[in-house]
């Protein structure tokens, strides 16, 4: 007998269900594909968007009605595993549960003893926050507090139905837009999540193990790395880490391996987000606070909801906005024995303002004119404090063949991988830009970042015996042969690391 995925048991002869009209030829073992034109219950499959530790996520299309939703089908090679199909069928539960607008809605699912596993959620249209990251870098500031204060709503439902995600990371943090408002964001995969409550599933008989760390190692808070049990709080060190990235464009923590970053998030203590990098703006001290709070190695040293951080959020925000827009005083009624004060202080404040234009005026008229290099732009003049201040610039940055990664001449972090936009502090002065492809020579181009540009090199094939580019300068060659000492050295600067990687004892 042959049985199809909508659970109709066929003979041996049939090709096709006689309920559903699937095929009944699609091979079977790990590495089975499936073909646009698939049928699986009342969907037919589209393409594929998405592939995980426990499943597949395709766009597929009701045969009867034409909507497009997201099919997540168990791989086959945990279809034998009760544990895993538990595991499968405890996230679409779990979501379903949930019921917020802030995170991903699932619709129907179908459990097959005997054949594939699958369920139904909406399909969204939109952007991932790993993927917007690597596209612009580090996000505007009231962007980014928008954003996770939105990702604090929907951990805060999730708590309240007493399940923690376990996973939170930007690639899981889903943005679209909603009724013309943009970055409305949703929550995504609840595979590895926690119920904290064991009467919300009691058909539910898997646990993890003791001592298996879960989650993914840069994201991962200080218990899940000790492989302890974790509760809600391990959510809000993972949110302290996002709001960390999305304001600096890097992580609080960086090493070579998942052992080295999961041990930094146990014993390293992190930087403030106001003194990784430069800003072309001030970073509000209790934004500063609350990111280290939310990053304390003790749970119950961090706020202890994230409904807190979310109050704290919401205080910054409007903070933000208020010194966005000035805000416009509005007299009332003046009482006419007060008439004649307003009037002595509106002559004293108009006094004021004239002695202050006579004192520009004549400043303005002293003050050495703008300097210019030769052959750049002209230089802003430095002001009594000789601070010299630019506007951020938009740069795009392109190479041929893409994947270039780019290094800013004196950072410690990548700006990005080609093709790909930044934000950047503008400069009226050169500075050296490296593009870096496995197997190619290294480019160095040197840009002004006086404006707006977009810059493509083109990355030569390696040339033998050829051991430097052409074109390098001394200093170049002999700082990458510092970077070459300092591979070998256990004190080196971190190279990346994969933050795709989770660890689940299910993969």
């Amino acid at each position: 007998m042959k049985v199809c995925v909508c659970g109709v048991s066929s003979n041996e002869a049939a090709t096709t269900c006689v309920n559903c009209g699937a095929s009944l030829n699609t091979p079977s073992g790990e590495g089975q594909t499936y073909a646009a034109g698939t049928v699986f219950g009342s969907y037919r499959l589209i393409r594929q968007i998405g592939s995980g530790g426990m499943g597949r996520v395709f766009i597929a299309e009701h045969t009867k009605l034409g909507r497009q939703v997201a099919l997540k089908i168990l791989r086959t090679e945990h279809t034998g595993n009760i544990e895993a199909v538990q595991r499968f069928f405890a996230e679409a539960r779990a979501v379903n549960r949930i019921n917020h607008e802030n995170i991903i809605e699932v619709s129907d699912f179908i459990e097959n003893p005997h054949g594939h596993c699958f369920y139904v959620m909406e399909l969204l249209k939109g952007v991932d926050l790993r993927t917007l990251q690597q596209r612009e870098g580090a996000l505007p500031l009231q962007r980014a507090v928008a954003i996770a204060i939105q990702v604090c709503r929907g951990l805060g439902a999730a708590h309240h139905a007493g399940i923690v995600h376990r996973d939170l990371k930007p690639d899981n943090i889903f943005l679209v837009e909603r009724e013309g408002r943009k970055d409305f964001v949703k929550l995504l995969d609840f595979g590895v999540a926690k119920l904290m409550n064991a009467k919300l599933d009691e058909a539910l008989s898997y646990t993890t193990s003791a001592g298996i760390a879960v989650g993914t190692p840069e994201y991962m808070s200080p218990e899940q790395a000790l492989g302890d049990s974790v509760d809600h709080l391990a959510d809000v060190y993972a949110t302290g880490v996002i709001l960390f990235e999305m304001i600096s464009g890097q992580r609080p923590f960086h090493a070579n391996s998942a052992r080295e970053v999961m041990v930094k998030h146990m014993t390293a203590q992190p930087p403030r987000v106001s003194k990784v990098r430069t800003y072309p703006y001030s970073i509000p001290v209790a934004l500063d606070q609350l990111i280290l709070h939310c990053l304390k190695k003790d749970p119950h040293s961090r706020p202890l909801s994230i409904g807190e951080v979310e109050d704290r959020l919401q205080r910054i925000a409007l903070r933000l906005q208020q010194e966005a827009v000035a805000p416009m005083v509005r007299l009332g009624p003046v009482r006419p024995e007060k008439r004649v004060l307003l009037a002595v202080g509106v002559g004293v404040a108009l006094l004021g303002a004239t002695v202050a234009l006579v004192r520009r005026s004549h400043s303005s008229t002293t003050a050495p004119a703008a300097a210019t290099e030769p052959g750049g732009p002209p230089r802003p003049a430095e002001g009594s404090s000789g601070l010299v201040t630019h506007s951020p610039v938009r740069i795009t940055f392109d190479s041929d063949p893409p994947g270039a990664t780019v290094f800013r001449e004196r950072a410690t972090q990548p700006v990005g991988v080609t093709p790909f936009s930044s934000t950047l502090d503008g400069s009226s002065r050169s500075e050296a830009f490296e593009f870096q492809l496995p197997g190619r020579p290294v480019v160095r181009q040197n840009l002004i970042l006086s404006k707006d540009m977009a810059v493509k090199v083109t990355l030569p094939t390696s040339q033998p015996g050829s051991a430097v580019p052409s074109g390098e300068s001394i200093q170049v060659q002999k700082r990458r042969g510092r970077r070459a000492d300092r591979a070998s050295d256990p004190k080196a600067e971190p190279g990346a690391l994969d933050h795709g990687v989770v660890l689940d004892p299910f993969e």
